[in-house]
């Protein structure tokens, strides 16, 4: 059974607590990335890395701590970057923040390729509009990455459609906010994620907050395909927990 909470605990990580230094905060932040960058065999020789839609930025961080020029392309829509986020950002020289709307516009690659490796973990491959908008990408990917280059692709299957109760998802709770997700399947190849926060105030009080996005639903076998289709060779395509899945492909020439 789906469970949101899967992608976000290992495709995106949360910013540890504070009071550590730089390099202990830094080091928390990117040991997941770190992790599953090495088990898609992402090489630690360096060279130029984009991290695609990868708010608020970890990824960029552990290509950057593996010896990467890292170009963080965030999508354009996305919540604002968190202090502690901007403050391992900027601290990093390596590491390079651009946008764009890749929701209303085609993808093109920003400054700093032909690119070695790019990433797109997290829910921005799911947010494009629509599965032409997925083709389009990965033919414009394959395009600025240099020969040899690798891309890595992870992303929740959101294909198994829940009923009743189980559209409720748990996220993130603390003393001071809990966060519930609802999910409204509102076509056969899409879902719509209602994001239900509820936040204490200075008073005591709690307060509800809202907002909710469209996300597509692929299943792992057509992202490999259209990977396949779009000119790159598939190396790897695994679960790296129920329901949320890692494809990478390598450009040849």
């Amino acid at each position: 059974m789906f469970n949101v909470a899967d992608l976000h605990e290992t495709l995106l990580v949360e910013f540890p607590a504070p009071g550590g230094s730089p390099t202990d905060d830094l080091l928390s932040v990117v040991r997941q990335p770190r992790q599953l960058l090495e088990q898609c065999r992402v090489p630690e020789h360096g060279g130029t890395a984009l991290d695609l839609g990868g708010w608020p930025g970890h990824y960029a961080l552990a290509l950057a701590t593996r010896g990467f020029d890292s170009v963080l392309l965030a999508v354009g829509d996305e919540p604002p970057y968190r202090e502690d986020d901007l403050r391992l950002l900027d601290t990093c020289p390596t590491v390079v923040r651009t946008t764009a709307d890749l929701l209303r516009q085609p993808f093109e690659p920003p400054d700093g390729g032909p690119f070695d490796t790019v990433v797109c973990c997290g829910e921005a491959l799911l947010r494009l509009p629509g599965k032409d908008g997925v083709r389009a990408l990965f033919e414009a990917v394959l395009a600025s990455l240099a020969p040899g280059g690798m891309f890595v692709v992870g992303f929740a299957d959101l294909t198994q459609e829940l009923r009743g109760r189980d559209r409720f998802v748990q996220g993130a709770t603390s003393s001071g906010e809990i966060t519930t997700w609802f999910l409204e399947y509102t076509g056969e190849d899409t879902v719509q994620v209602h994001d239900l926060v509820h936040r204490r105030d200075d008073e005591g009080s709690w307060n509800l907050h809202g907002g909710s996005r469209v996300l597509l639903r692929l299943a792992p076998t057509w992202v490999a395909s259209q990977l396949g289709l779009a000119g790159f060779r598939l190396s790897q395509l695994h679960s790296v927990r129920p329901d949320s899945w890692v494809v990478v492909g390598e450009r040849l020439d």
